[in-house]
């Protein structure tokens, strides 16, 4: 259990997500299997920002919300064409490179200050606008998981490798209409808190029945958000 905390903890620092391959019990059906990888704009990916940005609360949710108003100016803009654009660990464009010239070109407009995004920040808010757009309706807990599948989306939750990536795609998986609730909540409210909460606490096969105290509640609502997303169009 230290260990998974430990490693979840210290993925914030790179938040470079990732999924290999973990084993829990029950649920979910669909599998977004880890793309070929393609070399991008470098400097566009490599503006993360730092662990410090992610525990403190107001912070997180000042650098969320500068993202959250770029990426509804994208979806109004683009709908559901928009998808195309999201990257990161996991996919065919890890380096973001397909965001970073559709901001420089079709989606110009919905960028009033382009030093202030954060790559993987604005992707999960792009992520979490999309499933806003959609509304599905999804049970708090899924009814069922293909383990296996579910093995091969969620990655390695065991030992100090795990990143937060891997564990906010337990998470989707195995309760995909609470992690949608952490979505429909304000972002740095006490709301936002209680959602996040929620879904920690009923999902036991992810290893963590309590959110770790050291990131906020606003940082995990993008990984969130990019796991329920690509685990529900693999």
């Amino acid at each position: 259990m230290n260990n998974i905390t430990l490693g979840v903890v210290a993925a914030i620092a790179s938040l470079a997500g990732g999924a290999q391959a973990m084993a829990q019990n029950q649920q979910p059906q669909h599998m977004a299997r880890p793309s070929e990888m393609r070399e991008g704009n470098r400097d566009f990916a490599d503006r993360f920002s730092t662990a410090s940005l992610f525990a403190n609360p107001e912070s997180a949710s000042r650098a969320y919300e500068h993202a959250a108003v770029t990426a509804r100016c994208m979806v109004r803009t683009g709908g559901n064409r928009a998808a195309s654009l999201l990257g990161g660990a996991g996919t065919d464009d890890p380096d973001y490179s397909d965001m970073s010239r559709a901001l420089r070109g079709r989606y110009s407009g919905c960028v009033r200050d382009v030093a202030g995004l954060v790559p993987v920040i604005l992707n999960g808010a792009l992520a979490e606008q999309l499933l806003l757009r959609e509304n599905p309706t999804l049970d708090d807990r899924a009814a069922n998981v293909d383990v296996t599948k579910a093995e091969a989306y969620h990655g390695n939750l065991n030992g100090a490798g795990v990143t937060l990536s891997n564990f906010s795609r337990c998470l989707a998986v195995y309760s995909p209409g609470l992690a949608f609730k952490v979505l429909k909540s304000d972002p740095g409210t006490s709301g936002e808190e209680d959602a996040v909460d929620a879904l920690y606490g009923a999902t036991p096969e992810c290893g963590l029945t309590a959110r770790p105290a050291d990131i906020a509640p606003t940082a995990q609502r993008g990984p969130i958000a990019e796991g329920l997303y690509y685990w529900l169009h693999p």
